[in-house]
């Protein structure tokens, strides 16, 4: 079935088309009566549908020409109009010949079955045309031009109210217009004077405003940014790309609007600066994404400070980690530990887990002193302490010296110790004072070494003529007489001065002792066996000889001269003779490293002589003084 669409209104006729060929009819279109009627003539259509006003020709004028043209006037005619809605434009619709009126807008659905029923009519009919009701055609033309005169002064009256209302919204419109000049000259202002960059950027990536202090960061005059690519001008080539493909996704609305982002810009001169935006969307009426609003802070400084912070502080970091003395942070007011360095865990034997849980107490022997320490750095002072004594996770003591100060986490005071450990620069002191306490010892020994060498000196002096003489007088008188025997106990004293001599120069290192290989236990045996006769019987001697001691390289009379004066000092160390007096004889294994007294011997097997006793033992005051 072939249908003429007859329509002004292009939109109309796409309309009907669309509706009508989805339901199977063959649709012909025509923009007006004359050329409806040029088409119709050609081939003639099953339906006519025809609007009522239109140029050149209008529908009624279509519909009555159809009706008198013998080819045409079988075919079936529908009014469907907007315009000529009354009863009476109905009327005269039906007068001139028209099988249907139908009044927009309509539903589809109803607009079709109003259509099958003219075609059904008009089939029932079978082929007799629609009479036109007008005796005369000059009626139908009077009728016509009534209506048609009537339709215009409506439409008059209402282009005048029409007028007077566009007038009217004009009028309102510039009002609008000068308010929102206003308005917008003053947002400029408040923009303009704003600290931070305001920019619009079109959906296009157009720039369509910008304040003064986003001119003055980028370095261009306004006049030069507005209506620029954004991306294209302004954002580095490096990331270019990436962040207009993020913009064009976020106007499409294919991801989520970031509030905050950060990213550089281009100046005039080429140089890149840093810029915190805040965004915000502008929407249309329909809510389609069509601009961005965004504030922008220029952060270049701020960063460059921040990452020269952030390096200061990787360096210190490094620092507190390889430092090699222990340094541990800690709460001035809870004395908890905060963070500690490699060193202290090695130092103190705790994990880090371990440690973290603990307080700055916990690790001190001297609690009290720790505390006082504290309230004196929080007081105002950076103190130094050159000993305290510390404790390890095993229990064991160790000396610190501690270097404090205080600095602040935020608004957090915090204080930090570093922790350094004295034993070995103890033991070295330590041994110093002992060296040179030795040192002195040998000095005064060989001071009193040079003055008895001087003594022994002079006593061989007087001894050689004594004893010279003395021979030479004892063969000049009788053996057997008083004078001879007076003569002998000179000599004998003389003698034993001479030995006395002797012994002095062996202890100035002026003589030479002989020194032999010899068993120390028989010489131990016989000295304490003499001693028994001179010391008293409430003196009980315990002895306590090593059998396996073997032999030893040594002067006889020395070591018998030696234990003959310990044993003699135990005896009068001993009040009212009564006591006991202990001469033990033992070997001994020194290892590396072993000290044995104030002496550092070389590692190796030795025989050791121990005298004790159970006396009132030597003052310290007078010990110092022993050589």
């Amino acid at each position: 079935m072939n249908i003429l669409i007859v329509d002004d209104n292009k939109d109309s006729r796409i309309i009907f088309r669309e509706f009508l060929e989805s339901s199977g009819y063959t649709v012909w279109e025509a923009s007006d009566g004359k050329a409806a009627l040029e088409i119709a003539m050609k081939t003639p259509p099953d339906l006519i549908i025809s609007d009522i006003l239109m140029p050149v020709m209008d529908g009624y004028q279509l519909c009555l020409n159809v009706r008198k043209t013998e080819k045409l006037k079988y075919i079936p005619f529908v009014f469907c109009t907007g315009t000529y809605l009354d009863e009476e434009d109905e009327i005269l619709a039906n007068r001139t010949g028209a099988d249907g009126f139908v009044r927009k807008p309509i539903e589809m659905a109803e607009f079709m079955q109003n259509i099958q029923n003219v075609v059904m009519d008009a089939k029932d009919r079978q082929k007799e045309p629609k009479q036109v009701e007008f005796s005369k055609e000059k009626e139908a033309l009077k009728l016509y031009s009534d209506r048609l005169v009537r339709k215009l002064e409506d439409k008059m009256l209402q282009l005048q109210v029409a007028n007077e209302s566009l007038a009217k919204e004009i009028a309102e419109r510039i009002a609008l217009e000068k308010s929102l000049r206003n308005e917008r000259d003053k947002a400029q202002t408040y923009l303009n004077i704003a600290g931070v960059i305001f920019i619009v950027i079109n959906s296009d990536q157009t720039v369509s405003l910008i304040n003064k202090k986003g001119c003055e960061i980028l370095g261009y005059a306004e006049k030069e940014i507005v209506g620029q690519n954004w991306f294209d001008k302004f954002i580095p080539a490096k990331t270019r790309d990436q962040i207009k493909a993020t913009f064009d996704k976020l106007i499409e609305e294919e991801i989520e609007f970031a509030a905050y982002f950060e990213n550089s810009v281009l100046n005039k001169k080429g140089e890149e600066r840093l810029i915190a935006w805040n965004n915000t969307v502008l929407k249309d009426d329909q809510g389609k994404i069509i601009a961005t609003l965004s504030s922008g802070e220029d952060i270049t400084e701020r960063r460059q400070a921040e990452a020269a912070l952030l390096e200061k502080e990787e360096k210190y970091r490094q620092l507190f980690a390889t430092v090699s003395d222990a340094i541990m942070v800690f709460d001035p007011v809870t004395c908890e530990i905060k963070d500690i360095n490699e060193a202290a865990l090695d130092l103190y034997g705790y994990s880090r887990t371990e440690f973290l849980k603990l307080k700055i107490t916990d690790v001190s022997e001297e609690p009290k002193a720790t505390d006082a320490a504290i309230k004196q750095i929080l007081s105002g002072e950076a103190i130094k302490i050159p000993l305290r004594f510390h404790k390890k996770k095993d229990g064991t003591v160790f000396p610190v010296e501690i270097s404090t100060g205080k600095f602040f986490i935020g608004n957090h005071l915090m204080l930090c110790g570093v922790y350094r450990d004295i034993s070995e620069r103890m033991r070295i002191e330590e041994e110093r004072k002992e060296m040179e306490g030795r040192i002195r010892q040998s000095r005064k020994m060989e001071a009193i070494g040079t003055l008895a060498g001087g003594i022994a000196h002079d006593f061989n002096n007087i001894l050689t003529p004594i004893l010279g003489y003395t021979e030479l007088m004892m063969d000049d008188v009788p053996k057997d007489s008083i004078s001879a025997d007076n003569l002998n106990e000179i000599y004998k004293g003389a003698r034993r001065a001479q030995e006395l001599v002797e012994q002095i120069l062996t202890f100035s290192r002026r003589g030479q002792a002989d020194y032999s290989v010899i068993q120390i236990q028989p010489i131990v045996k016989e000295t304490l066996k003499f001693l028994r006769s001179s010391i008293p019987s409430s003196i009980e001697i315990i002895c306590d000889i090593g059998p396996d001691c073997g032999f030893i390289k040594g002067d006889t009379t020395q070591i018998h001269e030696i234990l003959m004066n310990l044993c003699t000092n135990a005896n009068q160390a001993m009040e009212e003779a009564v006591g006991k007096l202990h001469v033990t004889l033992k070997p001994r294994q020194i290892n590396y490293g072993e000290k044995t007294g104030s002496l550092f011997l070389n590692p190796g097997r030795y025989i050791q002589l121990t005298v004790s006793d159970t006396g009132c033992g030597i003052a310290p005051d007078v010990l110092e003084k022993n050589f």
